[in-house]
């Protein structure tokens, strides 16, 4: 049986998961977008608890700039990455130890930027049952369009597959693109709903190819941004490798 998501098919084949298994994407410049980033954050963080942010240029190939993440941290995140791409978006990533935390912050930069947003999931069905200390991953596919200056949390688009402890649920709200199947949001079974390579030709109309490595750091535009939150870490905030956060995989 065809797996929902082969590995071999993400972003460095999976092996650098969770930090790539939900990715952010701004349609702005990666300079405008980390400073506008730490314009909005660092006052409210100043306020709560002191902190400051750092930026700077970094360079590499893209796996390299990824390890600048590390450590991983739970309950607050404190590192942030900007990442040109070989098209009008930005790609954002944090150091959060499930993965990076899109939501709360690239719906609230494409208001602040008014620009598009993306919130983009891919993560394989790897679970190997229900039973306790089951290892493995529930599967995921997860398209989010931010930028409606109308809407509360910001939505123009969501469409969403997932297997929700156990058991499998689609979901779709917002307009949809003139691109879209439309046809296979009622197919009978939900996992053919919305499929991977459906995933893949959206973001490929929308002038994304955010699985292959070539897509990031393009000739010519090959330095991205790192913001680093400076102050003391919440004393319930835990450190993680890559190799610790992957242990239940």
């Amino acid at each position: 049986m065809k797996r929902l998501v082969e590995e071999s098919s993400l972003l460095f084949g999976d092996r650098l998961a969770p930090m790539t298994s939900t990715l952010g994407f701004l349609e702005a410049d990666h300079i405008l977008a980390a400073q506008t980033f730490c314009d909005w954050l660092e006052p409210i963080m100043q306020k709560a608890r002191g902190a400051s942010f750092m930026q700077r240029l970094v360079s590499g190939k893209l796996e390299e700039i990824l390890a600048l993440l590390l450590p991983l941290t739970s309950v607050e995140r404190r590192r942030y990455l900007f990442v040109p791409t070989a098209s009008s978006w930005t790609a954002f990533f944090d150091n959060g130890h499930h993965g990076t935390d899109v939501f709360s912050k690239v719906s609230r930069l494409s208001k602040l930027l008014e620009c598009k947003g993306l919130r983009v999931v891919a993560v394989p069905e790897t679970k190997e049952g229900e039973f306790k200390g089951a290892r493995g991953r529930y599967g995921a596919i997860i398209l989010e369009v931010y930028g409606n200056k109308e809407s509360v949390l910001n939505y123009l688009r969501a469409i969403c597959l997932i297997n929700d402890g156990g058991k499998w649920d689609f979901s779709q709200s917002g307009t949809p693109f003139p691109f879209e199947d439309i046809e296979s949001y009622s197919k009978h079974k939900i996992k053919q709903r919305f499929t991977f390579e459906m995933l893949k030709a959206y973001l490929k109309e929308l002038g994304l190819s955010p699985f292959e490595e070539d897509f990031y750091l393009p000739p010519g535009n090959n330095q991205a941004v790192l913001a680093k939150q400076q102050g003391p870490s919440l004393p319930t905030s835990k450190e993680y490798t890559l190799e610790e956060a992957r242990a239940h995989y």
